[in-house]
């Protein structure tokens, strides 16, 4: 068999810059979804997809049924108790009059009983009297108590119904934009439902993904180059958060990049993503063009002697001008096919040329 016309490189230490692309869709850094705390049947929306909404503005409303009614009734329960205080304040008033006439009484009769101008029956009768009216004056006391009692409890049953009269008036809780709209007026809702989403539309940010192996050179704070399609230029973007967990279907990681306070983009544009980053020194680093798959076996095609030996590696970081590290297998100075016209073969004949094939 003739010989093989190969192209070899030399396997050596390097610094790699890690060739690291991805890509992602702009998003917002937080969502407000809006929900409704009870069930119902919406009223009205006053809000559509895109609007700009202040603190307290009101979005939208749920049919109230029957709560006003009961609001009002319960409106009138403690307006009625107010006036039961205000009639037992009054008979409070009296009583304490009656009881401090009684008193005195009590004390001159003490007085003329002491002297023998008046007889033991008629203090007897004032004695009582004066228990009586100590009683009475208890009695309207009491009165008075359960009066105020009752305020209350009316008073907190109206609270109670004016605070779900409240939650059937959805307001947003900061400023922002409508982002998703998912009801009309006559839909039914559940608690906790999702109604309205709302965002700080300036900001965005990209959701991007990035191959999980390639993703290990990642760092937060690298820039990130973000070209979108309907920009037709390149922003500068930055690192802000990398997600430990990998998905184990895609085998990707996924990060989150900040950008410049005046992106306008579509939120869900999809982006192209190239991250710049640090130059990594490895020990042994070969032309990513010799790395192969030989029945099943990553590896290099090593020269020895003039032939091909197929050494199984394991390789690492992947640069961007077409180096990669080999993490085991191969030992520096190691003489590695990085071209070859057609598939070699163990123990092959080579002929080995240094300027580069076509």
């Amino acid at each position: 068999m003739a010989p093989v016309s190969v192209q070899t490189a030399t396997a050596q230490a390097r610094l790699l810059a890690p060739a690291l692309s991805g890509s992602g869709e702009l998003d917002v850094r937080q969502r407000e979804r809006i929900g409704s705390r009870v069930p119902g049947r919406v009223l009205g929306v006053h809000v559509d997809v895109g609007d700009v909404v202040v603190e307290g503005q009101l979005l939208l409303e749920l049919d109230p049924v029957d709560l006003d009614a009961k609001v009002q009734a319960q409106q009138g329960a403690v307006q009625r108790a107010q006036e039961q205080i205000a009639l037992a304040q009054a008979q409070q008033r009296q009583a304490e009059a009656r009881q401090a006439f009684a008193q005195a009484k009590r004390t001159r009769h003490r007085l003329l009983s002491e002297r023998a101008l008046v007889s033991t029956e008629a203090l007897e009768e004032v004695e009582q009297a004066a228990q009586v009216a100590a009683a009475d004056l208890d009695v309207a006391r009491a009165q008075l108590g359960q009066a105020e009692a009752e305020l209350q409890r009316v008073r907190a049953e109206l609270a109670a119904l004016e605070a779900q009269r409240e939650d059937l008036r959805i307001r947003a809780a900061r400023a922002g934009q409508v982002l998703a709209r998912r009801v009309d007026p006559g839909s039914t809702v559940q608690s906790g439902q999702t109604l309205l989403e709302l965002a700080d539309p300036a900001d965005r940010i990209v959701l991007a993904r990035f191959d999980q192996r390639a993703a290990a050179a990642l760092a937060v704070g690298d820039t990130v180059e973000v070209r979108a399609r309907s920009l037709g230029s390149i922003l500068q973007g930055r690192v802000e958060r990398i997600e430990l967990v990998a998905d184990a279907i895609t085998e990707e990681r996924q990060a989150r990049i900040s950008l410049p306070p005046d992106v306008d983009l579509p939120l869900g544009e999809r982006v192209e993503l190239q991250v710049a980053t640090q130059a990594t020194p490895v020990e042994v680093a070969v032309p990513a063009s010799g790395l192969v798959v030989d029945a099943g076996r990553t590896g290099v095609w090593v020269v020895e002697d003039g032939r091909a030996r197929f050494a199984v590696v394991e390789s690492g970081l992947r640069s961007a001008d077409g180096w990669i590290e080999i993490r085991s297998g191969l030992e520096p100075g190691a003489s590695v096919v990085s071209y070859r016209p057609r598939p070699l073969s163990e123990g092959q004949t080579l002929n080995v040329r240094e300027e580069p094939l076509p």
